[in-house]
């Protein structure tokens, strides 16, 4: 990344300590050069810390550099917009970098969101899709009044989805969904299940609930929850 980048300070650490007094600590001289206040995180503070006690002070000026230029970088994003995109890992939601940009995160959901409602998400916005089903996730059916998206409260079978895949991901570590996940493949190979077009095939969804062995109560909740979509689906289409 430093090699792709123009430095955003000129500051030569060998060239520097030979202008100052030895007594002088290169960090604070540093402190007092940028004339930008960077709040740093705990974990943050705490690396410099562990720099300073051995005494590294390049690496310190090296390190703040970089903070440096990441805030400045952090300054210039005014909105970041998710249309029903998907969520984010527990560690990343609750990460000082998310935590930084929340307040610009724009996430919209339409009131049958599939796509959006995975994973983990803190905040969003519902808006109203003429869809009941998985093609409500295609911005061509979400409704506006005017210059705005009409609102609405997230339906059911999209908060039971929600709910679903919290629940899954609480009850499960990496390992176990790994092991979930391929025990949920193999069931839909000998369900039939070849391309996502299969799911729409009603007999071959609930041979898929027939299918599933060794899978924990949680994993059997979401793996419903994607089924009843497919009949929303079906529905729409009959």
């Amino acid at each position: 990344m430093k090699n792709n980048r123009i430095k955003i300070l000129n500051f030569d650490i060998n060239l520097f300590s030979k202008r100052i007094p030895k007594s002088v600590s290169l960090n604070e001289t540093f402190e007092k050069t940028v004339s930008e206040k960077i709040d740093y995180t705990v974990e943050q503070q705490k690396h410099i810390d562990e720099l300073l006690k051995k005494k590294e002070c390049q690496k310190v000026i090296e390190y703040k550099e970089d903070l440096l230029f990441k805030n400045r970088i952090n300054k210039k994003i005014k909105r970041i917009y998710s249309n029903d995109g998907p969520g984010l890992r527990k560690a990343e939601i609750e990460s000082d970098n998310y935590k930084r940009v929340r307040d610009r995160l724009i996430h919209i959901v339409p009131n049958y969101s599939y796509i959006g409602v995975l994973l983990r998400n803190d905040k969003f916005k519902v808006i109203k899709s003429t869809r009941r089903d998985f093609m409500a996730h295609s911005v061509s059916t979400w409704q506006t009044d005017g210059t705005s998206f009409k609102e609405a409260s997230l339906s059911k079978i999209s908060s039971n989805l929600r709910e679903s895949i919290i629940l899954w991901l609480d009850e499960h570590d990496d390992e176990q969904r790994r092991k979930m996940i391929e025990t949920v493949f193999e069931a839909l190979e000998k369900s039939g299940i070849k391309d996502t077009n299969d799911f729409f095939n009603i007999k071959k969804s609930f041979n898929i609930v027939k299918n599933i062995r060794n899978v924990d109560d949680e994993t059997k909740e979401l793996v419903m929850s994607l089924i009843q979509f497919n009949i929303n689906y079906l529905i729409e289409n009959s």
